[in-house]
């Protein structure tokens, strides 16, 4: 891999270009200007690439510079890495169904968004939709939290849908009788 900080950027010209002084002082310029103000803190960002392999203490570090919402150091490591990752995408569509429904993925909760048009409500309401029961009123209470830190505004939550489904077997018995009629001319 090469070296940016100590590249020579003069020796990518084509040879016809390097005979021109003014150029190759343009060049050192450039290079001067790219190296002090840009390539100084390219260790710094690579750090993003190599998430996996970081250590419990720098990803806390990075959700804190990052301002990841709803970040806790008691999260799970893949939770962890993948709030960071998102955490620009979701600042930048805070306020969508989208963003609301990524962020409750990530963290594990299983729940449909369903917004008023879809269910003939009052206009700007939404309500919620789950399969999974959860009668825990602190987890209930977590969940609307966070989505009021993603939804946009004007939108008002209507109600949550717990549906339920069980698997049953139905039994159905019928019969077909077949008759056979026999026709005589009349003569």
């Amino acid at each position: 891999m090469n070296n940016l900080q100590n590249s020579d950027y003069s020796e990518i010209f084509p040879e016809n270009l390097k005979k021109y002084k003014n150029l190759r002082a343009f060049s050192n310029v450039i290079e001067k200007i790219l190296k002090e103000y840009v390539l100084f803190d390219s260790e710094k960002i690579s750090i993003f690439y190599t998430l996996e392999f970081q250590k419990d203490k720098v990803l806390d570090e990075i959700a804190w510079w990052l301002n990841v919402d709803n970040y806790s150091t008691a999260l799970d490591r893949e939770i962890k890495i993948s709030l960071i990752k998102g955490a620009y995408w979701i600042h930048a569509n805070k306020g969508t169904k989208k963003a609301v429904i990524d962020q409750l993925k990530k963290l594990n909760y299983t729940i449909d968004i369903q917004e008023w048009f879809e269910y003939k409500g009052k206009p700007f309401t939404f309500r919620l939709v789950t399969k999974k029961q959860n009668n825990n009123p602190d987890e209930i209470k977590k969940i609307v939290q966070l989505i009021d830190s993603y939804k946009n505004v004007r939108s008002i939550l209507d109600s949550i849908v717990i549906s339920t489904e069980k698997e049953q077997k139905i039994y159905v018995g019928g019969y077909k009788k077949i008759s056979v009629m026999q026709i005589r001319e009349w003569r």
